[in-house]
């Protein structure tokens, strides 16, 4: 987990200096397919209303993005480092953004949240992403009481580069069907990246 926490502040930190636009502090190729991810939530998933938490909020895109499409959602952002936290409480001062390690200590309760979106912590490589998201996988269904949504970069991504870390969709389907029997891989969005969507409670007998 420390070494984790090291790669990201190491590859995040000199983008947050260097940029200000959210898309490239957080290594997206552009705005547009940043947006395209967003809209995969606002389309798939039911928002009004709804408490969200955005793990890994970066600088608070999702959160000006669901202003202006879905502005009922009760937002709440938390991300590992500071300095994503403090400058997206800067720009917005509106939003909920906490700084803390989800995965490690959480500040929250079981079931806060009705839905748990994630995009893009596990696009970099740190060496062990699939240990991660498999580490990760029943603390989001932990802490969502209806949907659980996250998305990843697909092998046929045409960048291939040691930097990245590449997911295969079946994969990922297999893993988290121990944790519901309702799940979605939706593609096309933009080349090579999905994202899976799944009901956060698994049925019983």
């Amino acid at each position: 987990m420390d070494d984790r926490k090291r790669i990201v502040r190491e590859h995040y930190n000199p983008l947050l200096n260097k940029y200000s636009s959210g898309y490239e502090i957080l290594d997206w190729e552009n705005r547009a397919s940043q947006i395209k991810r967003f809209e995969v939530l606002l389309n798939n998933v039911e928002l009004t209303n709804k408490k969200l938490l955005d793990v890994g909020c970066g600088i608070g895109d999702l959160f000006e993005f669901l202003n202006k499409n879905e502005p009922s959602v009760n937002y709440c952002g938390i991300d590992i480092l500071p300095g994503m936290t403090g400058r997206a409480g800067a720009i917005y001062p509106g939003g909920k953004f906490i700084t803390g390690d989800i995965f490690n200590e959480s500040p929250f309760g079981k079931k806060q949240f009705d839905i748990v979106f994630c995009s893009g912590i596990f696009n970099l490589n740190m060496g062990d992403n699939e240990k991660f998201l498999k580490e990760a996988l029943p603390v989001f269904f932990h802490h969502a009481k209806e949907t659980v949504i996250f998305n990843l970069l697909d092998p046929g991504h045409y960048i291939q580069s040691k930097k990245y870390f590449f997911f295969d969709h079946k994969d990922v389907l297999h893993w988290i069907r121990e944790y519901s029997d309702n799940v979605e891989c939706v593609m096309g969005y933009i080349p090579n990246d999905f994202t899976i969507i799944a009901d956060a409670e698994k049925k019983k007998g």
